[in-house]
C-alpha cells in the first residue's frame, strides 16, 4: 500500500519508554544500520506553527557530532565524539533557544530550553530510528522509524503508522501538519503517506510513475498546507498548498543533499548540503543565488559530513 492511501492502524501503540535523560549530543548517519548504498541520510524538523517571522539563525549537525551555528543562532552545547549511537534527526523549539536530538537507537538529548520528555533508548527496535519532529508548543515530539513506526512523547499525539507493513523503500522523514493533528511520512523513493489530518497531495511515485532514481532524503511542511520533497541529489517537489522556490539543482549544485525546512511562512526553505553549505530560496536567511557556509567553510566538513539543519523559526 503506499503513496495515495491513508493508512492507520498498523503499529502497536507507540511506546513511551523511559530512561535517563543523558543530556548529549552526537550528530551522525545511520545509512550502514539502514543497509542502503546512500549518502548520508539526515532529517530535520521544526516545531509547527510556532512562529511567522522568518528566523535569521540556525543550527548545522556533524556526523562528529560538532554543532555549528549560524546568524543569531547560538551554542548550546554538544557532545563531540560521545554518542554510542549515531544521531540522526534534530527539532528545534518554538522560540529558537534549543534542540532536541535523536539517535538511531532511540535515545533522545535535550539542549538548551528543550526537555526531555522520555525516548526509546534501551528498548529493542525492530528497525532504527531515522527522525524526529517537534510539537507547536515543544512540549513533546515524534520519533519514526526506518520501518515507518512512530512513537509519541510529552504532548505529541500519535495518529497511526506504518509498523508492521512491507514497505517498497525504507522511511526517511516525518512532518507535522500546520496543526499539529497530523503527519505525513515520506520513503526513500519518493513515497508519501499521510496521518491524522494530514492529507495526501501527491508523491514522486505519483506525478512521475516511477520510483525516485535519487533517494528522497526529507520532507518539510509548509505553514500554508501541504509539503517538499527532497532528493539526495538536489531535487526539490512540491505538493498541495507548498510553494516551490528553485532547488540547488537549478543553481548548479553538485553536492549531495540531506535536508530541507520550510521558513516559518512558508515563502521559502533552507536545504542543506553534506558538506556544510545551505542555499537559500524564497525568503530564506542566505547569501541569494550563492551558497553559506559556517565559519571556517566546507573545509570543516572534510573528515566528517553536514547530516543535519535545525532553524531558530
Amino acid at each position: 500500500m503506499r503513496n495515495s492511501q491513508r493508512l492507520t492502524g498498523f503499529a502497536s501503540t507507540p511506546v513511551k519508554a523511559t530512561g535517563s535523560a543523558r543530556r548529549r549530543t552526537r550528530i551522525a548517519v545511520a545509512v550502514a544500520a539502514l543497509g542502503v548504498a546512500a549518502a548520508p541520510v539526515a532529517l530535520f524538523a521544526s516545531s509547527a506553527g510556532a512562529s511567522t517571522s522568518v528566523s535569521t539563525g540556525y543550527w548545522i549537525a556533524k556526523g562528529d557530532g560538532a554543532i555549528f551555528e549560524v546568524g543569531s543562532a547560538t551554542a548550546n552545547g554538544s557532545a563531540l565524539g560521545t554518542s554510542s549511537s549515531a544521531i540522526v534527526g534534530v527539532a528545534s523549539t518554538p522560540d529558537g533557544n534549543g534542540y532536541t536530538e535523536v539517535a538511531a537507537d532511540g535515545g533522545v538529548f535535550a539542549y538548551g530550553d528543550a526537555q526531555y520528555y522520555g525516548s526509546l533508548g534501551g528498548t529493542t527496535l525492530s528497525s532504527p530510528i531515522v527522525g524526529i519532529v517537534s510539537t507547536a508548543d515543544g512540549k513533546g515530539y515524534l520519533l519514526v522509524g526506518a520501518d515507518g513506526g512512530v512513537f509519541a512523547f510529552g504532548d505529541a499525539v500519535y495518529y497511526g503508522s506504518l509498523g508492521g507493513q512491507t514497505l517498497s523503500a525504507h522511511i526517511t522523514g516525518i512532518a507535522l501538519t500546520p496543526s499539529g493533528k497530523g503527519y505525513w511520512l515520506v520513503g526513500a523513493d519518493g513515497g508519501v503517506y499521510a496521518f491524522g489530518d494530514a492529507t495526501f497531495s501527491g508523491s514522486y511515485y505519483s506525478t512521475f510513475g516511477v520510483a525516485s532514481t535519487s533517494p528522497i532524503v526529507g520532507i518539510t511542511s509548509s505553514p500554508s498546507g501541504g509539503y517538499a520533497l527532497l532528493s539526495q541529489s538536489g531535487g526539490v517537489f512540491t505538493y498541495g498548498g507548498a510553494n516551490f522556490y528553485s532547488s540547488p539543482t537549478g543553481r548548479g549544485a553538485t553536492g549531495k543533499d540531506v535536508a530541507i525546512e520550510y521558513t516559518s511562512d512558508g515563502l521559502g526553505y533552507w536545504v542543506l548540503q553534506s558538506d556544510g553549505g545551505v542555499y537559500a530560496f524564497g525568503d530564506a536567511t542566505g547569501l541569494t543565488g550563492s551558497v553559506t557556509y559556517p565559519t571556517g567553510g566546507s573545509s570543516n566538513f572534510t573528515s566528517s559530513a553536514a547530516v543535519g539543519f535545525a532553524s531558530q523559526l
